[in-house]
C-alpha cells in the first residue's frame, strides 16, 4: 500500500477516534461535560480539520521532506487517541469498574496483611 493511502486511512482512524471519544465523554458526563458539549464539538472538529490540513499540505507539496514528521504525528495521534478511548471505555463500562474495585480491595487486604506482618516482626 502506498504511503499516501496508508496515511489517509490512519487519518480517518484518528478522526473516528476523536468522534468516538466525544461520544463516550458525553455518555460518561452528560450535561456535566467540561467544556460543555457545544464547545467540545467545536474543539474536536477544529482538531480534526487541523490534522487534515497538515496532511493535505504534505500531500500537495512537491517535496517529501516532511514525510517522516507527518507520519510520526499521525501515528502518535492514533496511539494517544486510542489509549484515551480505552480509558473512557473502562470508566463507562460497569464491568471494568467492578474489576478495578475488586483489584483495589484485594490490594488493600494485601497491604493490611503486610502491615500486620511488619508490626509482628518488631
Amino acid at each position: 500500500m502506498k504511503g499516501k493511502y496508508k496515511l489517509e486511512y490512519q487519518l480517518l482512524g484518528v478522526s473516528g477516534l476523536i468522534l468516538i471519544i466525544l461520544g463516550l465523554t458525553w455518555l460518561k458526563d452528560g450535561e456535566k461535560m467540561d467544556p460543555p458539549l457545544r464547545k467540545r464539538i467545536i474543539i474536536d472538529l477544529t482538531t480534526i480539520a487541523l490534522f487534515w490540513i497538515v496532511f493535505e499540505f504534505w500531500h500537495f507539496s512537491s517535496s517529501r521532506a516532511y514525510e517522516n514528521e507527518v507520519n510520526w504525528i499521525i501515528n502518535g495521534s492514533l496511539a494517544f487517541f486510542g489509549a484515551r478511548m480505552i480509558q473512557l471505555i473502562c470508566q463507562v463500562n460497569p464491568m471494568f469498574q467492578e474489576l478495578v474495585n475488586y483489584l483495589k480491595s484485594k490490594n488493600g487486604k494485601t497491604d493490611s496483611f503486610e502491615n500486620e506482618s511488619t508490626e509482628e516482626n518488631k
